[in-house]
């Protein structure tokens, strides 16, 4: 066969196959107008995949998807704490900005009724507390929730920069603690202090970290959550990699 008779082959069958395009797209049409035409149940992995596209948001693109966890939290249950507020640091491990005015955050607690930081009501029924998210999330970066304000001790670190305010926030200091994260109503992230490995430290001196958050090669590895004691003896290269972050930075305003 000539080259001029491949080029003819080749322009006969794109014509064929744009008219079967066109022939396609004309029965949708008219299925969806008369309703007595359903969409074929076994769609193609093409077809799936260009909807999944469609219905996803800018910066979401499917391979490129964040995903946002909740990386680390403290809460010193309205006692006297080493931070100046209570806080839930979420962390996109993305390659994306994503958006959060979706995203809902939830808290509970069930620590003993009428304790600070408890979510039992008087029934003896345990409650979750939520807040909706604004905003976005950078690719790689952190998002900080600031909570209630602790009594401090003299060299509380104070938590200046954040994201989102939740001043009704009071985190328990015990190993009674559940977190989650909704989109919409999906469940995307859970950590809770109950139960884990490290419910014998959680303590008004500890933070709990989430080892999926990483850091750096130094930084928060591993798997599972695990607590960080904050103490006068915490140098600044520890401080670096374990105090909250927000996406202006550290969340004491200096540059994280």
């Amino acid at each position: 066969m000539t080259g001029r008779e491949k080029r003819a082959l080749r322009d006969a069958f794109i014509k064929l196959l744009s008219a079967a395009v066109v022939a396609a797209g004309l029965a949708g049409m008219y299925g969806m107008r008369a309703g007595a035409v359903q969409a074929p149940a076994n769609r193609t992995a093409f077809q799936a995949e260009a909807e999944a596209v469609e219905k996803t948001e800018p910066g979401q693109q499917t391979g490129q998807q964040g995903k946002v966890i909740i990386s680390q939290f403290y809460g010193a249950g309205g006692g006297e704490g080493v931070f100046s507020n209570d806080f839930v640091e979420l962390y996109n491990s993305g390659d994306e900005a994503v958006r959060l005015d979706d995203y809902i955050l939830g808290y509970s607690s069930g620590a003993v009724e009428d304790e600070a930081g408890s979510t039992v009501d008087s029934d003896g029924v345990r409650t979750e507390r939520t807040v909706g998210l604004a905003g976005s999330i950078p690719a790689h970066g952190y998002y900080l929730v600031c909570g209630a304000g602790n009594v401090q001790e003299d060299r509380a670190y104070q938590i200046e920069s954040f994201n989102r305010m939740w001043q009704d926030l009071v985190i328990d200091d015990q190993p009674t603690v559940t977190l989650k994260l909704y989109e919409g109503a999906n469940l995307v992230d859970m950590v809770s202090t109950e139960g884990s490995s490290c419910q014998y430290l959680v303590s008004a001196s500890t933070s709990v970290v989430n080892g999926e958050a990483a850091r750096g090669e130094s930084g928060r590895s591993g798997k599972g959550l695990r607590t960080f004691y904050w103490d006068g003896r915490v140098t600044p290269e520890y401080e670096n990699l374990y105090e909250p972050h927000s996406s202006y930075g550290a969340a004491d305003g200096e540059e994280g």
